[in-house]
């Protein structure tokens, strides 16, 4: 029982960090999309969104 609670307070305290990452600056957005391509979430939504994007600049 001490073990199941421990995992689920680092998995708790892992998603809150990264959510607060996200919202803190500098932000990596380009950075993102990319890994989130690679991760697998590579739709064709993505890949427009980021190239749309590298155009901007």
């Amino acid at each position: 029982m001490k073990k199941l609670i421990s995992d689920l307070q680092d998995f708790y305290l892992l998603s809150f960090h990264g959510i607060i990452g996200v919202l803190r600056k500098p932000f990596y957005f380009r950075d993102m999309i990319e890994q989130m391509d690679y991760a697998g979430a590579g739709s064709a939504f993505i890949r427009l969104y980021a190239q749309r994007q590298q155009m901007k600049i």
